[in-house]
């Protein structure tokens, strides 16, 4: 997740001074965020760190001012809502997946999501809308694009002469 942290937060891993392992996965999602050494460092210390360092270890996107913190933070949210929503969830999606498997497994995620994109008129806005230097207006739709039907005629033309000179893959 995206986080935004207000220059008087403190943070810890506190749990080994109640002699006690972290739940809920700290010892899981800490190294993947952090990396062993510097999780195993905060794991093990329970010490306190200042917003700076939490930055550092990759813990919050950005630290702002106390006053600022609830402006930044939607801020950041108005950044992200600008874009379509099924791209959004795409990311989201591929992002979730992918993170914890190979790079190769990860990949066929991203390309299922964009696979997943590619027909819908967000995907046909966000094109046309670059191609015109305006803004985007994304309806945020799974509506799939239709071929015009020449171009639908011209495909089923393909398909047939395929399976023409294909026999193993009729019927």
């Amino acid at each position: 997740p995206l986080a935004i942290a207000s220059d008087r937060a403190l943070f810890a891993k506190p749990e080994i001074n109640l002699a006690m392992p972290p739940t809920f996965g700290g010892t899981q999602r800490l190294p993947r965020i952090a990396g062993r050494k510097r999780a195993l460092e905060l794991l093990l210390t329970g010490d306190w760190f200042a917003p700076p360092r939490a930055l550092e270890l990759g813990l919050v996107n950005e630290v702002v001012p106390h006053a600022e913190l609830m402006p930044a933070a939607i801020g950041l949210a108005r950044r992200i809502l600008r874009h379509s929503d099924l791209a959004i969830a795409g990311i989201l999606t591929a992002v979730a997946r992918g993170l914890n498997q190979s790079i190769a497994e990860g990949l066929l995620v991203e390309a299922e999501q964009f696979a997943r994109m590619a027909p819908t008129a967000d995907l046909r806005e966000g094109l046309n809308a670059w191609m015109a230097r305006r803004e985007p207006g994304y309806d945020g739709s799974w509506t799939h694009i239709a071929r015009p039907d020449e171009a639908r005629r011209a495909s089923l033309a393909l398909d047939q002469g395929a399976t023409t000179k294909r026999p193993f893959m009729l019927g």
